[in-house]
């Protein structure tokens, strides 16, 4: 996914590649929005402001486009970036819980196990075998 302007100094840099492809220009900002405020999430009518959209106008493009919910992209990507972290950083599991907008280590764990069947402890030391996999 290409993004359109790079974010200022205060704010999260996307990390990775985006396993979500998006084609919809207004997605593509809604998603570059999600990616930015990752530490401090955005609700979904938050960033249809921001977009000048109802919130329901973007529920239903992301459910046309994506066949799914804005709120699982943002779940999705909040997994992508601690996933990120726990390979390529030694930081606690607290630590990249509350850096991903979990409120914390339990948290993440519940939803990173719901969606990997493994906890991010297992995932992190079990490296790169997972990344083929996941």
């Amino acid at each position: 996914m290409m993004f359109n302007e790079a974010a200022k100094g205060e704010t999260a840099q996307p990390t990775g590649r985006l396993e979500v492809v998006v084609r919809d220009e207004v997605l593509k900002r809604a998603v570059t929005l999600m990616q930015h405020y990752l530490e401090v999430p955005l609700t979904i009518a938050r960033v249809a402001d921001k977009l000048d959209m109802s919130k329901r106008l973007i529920e239903r493009r992301f459910r046309t486009e994506l066949s799914t919910s804005p709120q699982a992209v943002y779940t999705q990507i909040h997994l992508d970036h601690a996933r990120h972290l726990l390979l390529r950083t030694n930081k606690s599991i607290s630590v990249i819980a509350l850096e991903c907008g979990f409120c914390d280590g339990s948290h993440l764990n519940r939803v990173f196990r719901a969606n990997y069947l493994r906890t991010p402890q297992e995932f992190r030391s079990q490296g790169a075998d997972l990344t083929a996999a996941v």
